[in-house]
């Protein structure tokens, strides 16, 4: 049995043993009481195969499953979809990461590294002081038939003061473009959303195989070649989409703000919509991968020592900007622009950005920023945003 199969041998025992201790009404068990089981376990003839594991791996993987628990426990109270922990399968030719902390692994001479044991020979010329660094996780993994290892290493970070003279950047995430933001300084930037655009264009082809696999019989040879284009496609797209939201958080974060502020977006809630009227808009939110692009963009803001800052963006499309006040009628999913009085006409997305901004202004107060009315007018007077001018004319695109 392999180390994948056993990692998964040992979750699945153990969530058995919680589900069985839910079901009786029994306190769960602690990680330290899994930690002693695993202990006891391994000395029997069943689980003896367990011993192939590293003793960190094995811990991790108890902490990954109490973890699940934790989480589902914290957002059921929330959220009712939530879901506790599953069972995981063993696929043949599936391999799942195994997680070494602090120890399971060592680096050798001729760029060799032993991990949990086995020998294993690297490349990675462009790390000579691997050796010398102070890593404290070690993950072994492998994607498209090729064997990865993500190194976690410690570092001392400078955290930026939030309360200082920062550079601002708010942005309203939505479906046609990816995000509309306003910055501090009054401009206006754009962030296309070509993730959309590819998942779109893979999603095409990928249903064109499907509806060829159907009419095939299942496991056939025709049936199995056409389960492997698939695969491929499915593969392709996820690397281009990634690649794709990467370079604009990247590009993003280039433009020196010290904060972007984002609006606290459900997603899952928005997918789950019952109402068959914006079934297009769940779809459309699944091909955005807007999750994916606020996670990209907040390690790497952790990274330049940035903030990412989320801020409750209820009603922001339906008021008014200027006069912080409801529209007097409902702004509807097919309106793109709204007007804020009889001669200044704007991008709705826009007028959510300026909302957005608004709402972190009044929650930081210590935040030194422009004073919010003079900001609001100056911006629309900056770039002159009337009736007869275009957004895409006046604003940064990423």
């Amino acid at each position: 049995m392999g180390l994948s199969s056993i990692k998964n041998e040992i979750y699945n025992y153990f969530l058995e043993v919680q589900q069985k201790r839910f079901e009786e009404k029994q306190p769960l068990l602690s990680v330290y009481n899994m930690h002693k089981m695993v202990t006891s376990l391994k000395k029997s003839k069943v689980c003896s195969h367990w011993k192939k594991l590293q003793a960190k791996a094995i811990q991790r993987v108890i902490t990954e499953l109490d973890g699940g628990y934790k989480s589902f426990f914290r957002l059921i109270k929330k959220d009712h979809t939530a879901r506790p922990p599953q069972k995981r399968t063993c696929v043949n030719e599936q391999f799942s990461t195994i997680i070494y902390n602090q120890s399971g692994w060592s680096f050798k001479k001729n760029y060799i590294v032993e991990i949990n044991g086995i020998p294993i020979k690297y490349s990675a010329t462009h790390l000579p002081g691997i050796k010398s660094m102070e890593i404290k996780e070690l993950r072994l993994k492998k994607r498209n038939n090729k064997w990865l290892c993500d190194i976690c290493v410690e570092e001392s970070r400078v955290f930026l003061d939030i309360t200082t003279n920062n550079k601002v950047l708010a942005i309203d995430l939505g479906l046609e473009k990816l995000g509309t933001g306003i910055g501090s300084d009054g401009k206006v930037v754009i962030i296309n959303n070509k993730a959309r655009k590819i998942s779109k264009y893979y999603s095409k082809i990928i249903n064109e195989i499907k509806s060829k696999q159907s009419k095939k019989e299942k496991y056939s040879r025709k049936w199995k070649h056409l389960q492997q284009r698939k695969k491929f496609f499915y593969n392709k797209k996820n690397s281009q989409v990634k690649q794709a939201l990467h370079t604009q958080s990247k590009n993003l974060l280039s433009m020196n703000y010290d904060i972007i502020v984002v609006g606290d977006l459900n997603v899952k809630r928005l997918m789950q919509n019952p109402d068959s009227k914006l079934k297009k808009m769940s779809r459309s939110f699944g091909q955005s991968n807007v999750s994916m692009f606020l996670s990209f963009l907040k390690y790497k803001a952790e990274m330049k020592n940035k903030h990412v800052v989320k801020t409750d963006e209820r009603q922001t499309t339906q008021l008014n900007s200027l006069t912080d006040k409801l529209f007097k009628e409902k702004v509807e999913l097919k309106d793109r622009e709204v007007n804020l009085s009889t001669s200044i006409r704007i991008d709705r997305d826009l007028n959510s950005a300026l909302n957005i901004y608004r709402r972190w202004h009044q929650n930081h107060i210590a935040a030194v920023a422009p004073p919010l009315e003079s900001f609001l007018s100056g911006v629309l007077d900056k770039n002159n945003i009337f009736i007869k001018k275009s957004i895409d004319s006046i604003s940064t695109k990423v």
